[in-house]
């Protein structure tokens, strides 16, 4: 069991890695179905503090503090909507509409070079607050904030920083929350020497092979990414609606 966690999470931090994110919502589905939700979700908590930390540091000197100003303090609202909503808005319906909007904004980004929309800042705040609410009740923040770095055409230095920065304030919220509901149980902290180690791993080698990604490429690949994860939303989803 634990060579199969090692290499969920080197292939989800490796993503991350290359592209800045999708480290969650690659993990947590298959993570939940070996361990238990109980043990996948405050894992990946801490872990979510430790690949979106190291691809920071990297990219630290492209970091644009005003550019994620806005997408933060939507955040600081947004989480504790989150996480008071979880118990009142069915998880299969919340997921179902996010993968139909990662499809939909993917087709759209994809059919023109240079998206016609630009985000401006008032929409870094409402973006940036449905990162917060989506991060406060499941953990899955991180697509409303990489459209907003996509539609604002970030290089893919700052797109990494930017967005890491952001996750790494989600996370913080989110093991406060798993720390104070007793969470972090003994399966966990077994599981965690394997999973820190796969997680670095993962991660490192991500941003090895990003050298070799030039800028057009990185960004078909976000978007690509963004219809892939929004497709499987959209299938899991659909799923636990006609169980």
């Amino acid at each position: 069991m634990l060579i199969q966690v090692g290499l969920i999470l080197f292939a989800a931090t490796f993503t991350q890695g290359v592209v800045g994110f999708g480290m969650a919502l690659i993990a947590m589905p298959l993570l939940a179905v070996l361990l238990g939700i109980r043990t996948a979700a405050p894992l990946i908590a801490l872990l979510g503090l430790l690949s979106p930390a190291l691809i920071a540091w990297r990219y630290r000197r492209q970091l644009d503090w005003g550019e994620i100003a806005p997408l933060a303090w939507g955040s600081v609202l947004g989480i504790p909507i989150g996480v008071a909503l979880l118990r009142l808005v069915d998880e299969q319906i919340v997921t179902l509409a996010l993968g139909l909007v990662l499809i939909g904004y993917g087709l759209y980004a994809l059919r023109w070079t240079a998206p016609p929309w630009r985000g401006t800042a008032r929409a870094a705040y409402g973006l940036g607050f449905v990162g917060g609410v989506l991060s406060g009740a499941y953990n899955t923040g991180g697509p409303a904030l990489v459209i907003y770095g996509s539609s604002r055409r970030w290089s893919s230095g700052a797109f990494k920083a930017n967005i890491q920065v952001l996750l790494v304030l989600h996370s913080i919220s989110v093991v406060i929350s798993h720390s104070l509901a007793g969470n972090f149980t003994g399966d966990m902290w077994e599981v965690l020497p394997v999973a820190l180690l796969a997680t670095g791993a993962g991660t490192g080698s991500g941003l090895l092979m990003d050298r070799f990604v030039n800028e057009a490429i990185f960004r078909r690949l976000v978007l690509l990414l963004l219809l892939a994860l929004g497709g499987r939303l959209v299938q899991t989803s659909l799923a636990g609606l006609l169980a």
